[in-house]
C-alpha cells in the first residue's frame, strides 16, 4: 500500500474493513477519509432511519428485517421502468420513500466527494456505482498491482546458507 505515502491532499479511501485497520497501525497523520463501499453510496446519495423503516413495513406489511433489506436495494435502482417486476418494485418503493420526505438527503458530502480525490483500494464496481464515479475524481487501485520489491539471496553452499541464517 505504497501509494498511502503519496497523498499530500485531501482524499477518501474507499476499501473495506482490513485496510481501514493497516491503515490505521501506521500511525502517520494523513488527510485520508477512510469509508465502506456501503458507507460512502449512503452518504452519496441518501440515508434512511426508523420512520422509513417503519412506513415500508406498514405499507407493504412486512417484517422489520425484510422492510430494512428492501429499502438497502433501492440505492441501486434508478427512476425508470426496468420491465421486471422486483426491480420495478423498488423503483416505485424508492419514489414513495421520496416523496412522503423519508429519505435523508446529505447534499454536503456530495459537494465535498466531487472536490476530493477518491481512492478506490481493492474493491469490484458493478455499472451503477462505476457509473457514479464517472462524475467525481476517482482512482482504483488494486492490491496486485501494486509493485512489490524481493531481495534474493545465493549461496554457493548450503552450508553457507544455514551459516547466514
Amino acid at each position: 500500500m505504497n501509494f498511502i505515502n503519496d497523498i499530500n491532499e485531501e482524499t477518501i479511501i474507499i476499501g473495506n474493513e482490513g485496510i481501514r485497520k493497516y491503515i490505521l497501525e501506521l500511525n502517520i497523520l494523513k488527510p485520508i477519509k477512510f469509508m465502506t463501499m456501503a458507507e460512502f453510496l449512503k452518504m452519496f446519495y441518501y440515508t434512511y432511519d426508523e420512520s422509513a423503516i417503519l412506513f415500508v413495513m406498514h405499507e407493504y406489511n412486512l417484517k422489520y428485517e425484510i422492510a430494512q433489506e428492501y429499502i438497502e436495494n433501492t440505492y441501486y435502482v434508478t427512476d425508470k421502468s426496468y420491465g421486471f417486476a422486483k426491480l420495478d418494485f423498488l423503483v416505485d418503493l424508492k419514489r414513495k420513500l421520496m416523496d412522503n420526505d423519508l429519505l435523508i438527503n446529505n447534499d454536503y458530502f456530495r459537494s465535498y466527494a466531487k472536490r476530493v480525490k477518491i481512492i478506490i483500494y481493492d474493491a469490484i464496481l458493478d455499472d451503477y456505482t462505476l457509473a457514479l464515479f464517472k462524475s467525481l475524481d476517482y482512482k482504483i487501485i488494486n492490491a496486485n498491482d501494486e509493485k512489490h520489491t524481493h531481495t534474493v539471496l545465493e549461496f554457493a553452499t548450503a552450508e553457507d546458507e544455514v551459516r547466514y541464517v
